[in-house]
């Protein structure tokens, strides 16, 4: 039984340390506005701009800011997508109708979900691998 446990521990050392999982939420450009106007994400996680209006060019941009984005013109259809590597807060505006559509993204730091465990998936598989023999367990 304790090599049983050992061996468990020492592959689970080996296994690489959990990483946050990645969200891309959808802001929909429509008409003359972004729904959601304002929403907020953890870091790493990414934004997708995507224009559903019928006719119209938008634009999703903090030009003004150096350093920052402009996804340039996105006609019917078109999509942006942008990672946010920090924390902060990034107001932003479509170039073609910078005093009708304005919105703001919050990043905050560490509220991604973490990757399910595999351990649980790993006892499992070492359970099927070495049955204990009931007679053994006395």
């Amino acid at each position: 039984m304790k090599k049983a446990i050992l061996l468990l521990l020492a592959v689970g050392a080996l296994l690489p340390a959990t990483e946050a999982l990645a969200v891309t939420k959808i802001v929909s450009i429509n008409d003359f506005y972004f729904l959601p106007r304002n929403d907020t994400i953890s870091v790493g996680d990414q934004i997708t701009w995507s224009n559903d209006s019928d006719l119209s060019t938008h634009s999703t941009s903090r030009a003004a800011v150096p350093g920052s984005w402009d996804s340039g013109p996105l006609g019917p259809t078109g999509t942006y997508t942008l990672q946010f590597n920090t924390a902060g807060t990034f107001p932003y505006k479509c170039n073609f109708h910078p005093t009708l559509m304005t919105g703001t993204i919050v990043v905050k730091q560490g509220a991604t979900p973490a990757k399910p465990s595999t351990w649980g998936g790993l006892r499992k598989t070492y359970r099927k691998a070495a049955p204990v023999n009931k007679a053994q367990r006395k």
